[in-house]
């Protein structure tokens, strides 16, 4: 979550799937700073989309290695 909160100003919107440390796997919405967070059952795929304006591809990337 506190990752999330990280969010360039840059993005507009974003949506993730992701897999915590203990194995549980989550939905990430993020929508003009508010950000929610729903868990999915084990046969969810992990993905990520950012969706923004000048967008620094490095400092995301770095963002969600970081997860």
């Amino acid at each position: 979550e506190d990752t999330f909160e990280t969010l360039p100003k840059e993005i507009f919107r974003a949506k993730a799937v992701f897999e915590t440390p203990d194995g549980k796997l989550y939905v990430m919405h993020a929508v003009c700073g508010r950000i929610d967070f729903y868990e999915l059952s084990s046969s969810e795929t992990k993905a990520a989309i950012f969706i923004g304006k000048d967008i620094n591809k490095k400092k995301i990337t770095q963002l969600m290695e970081n997860l």
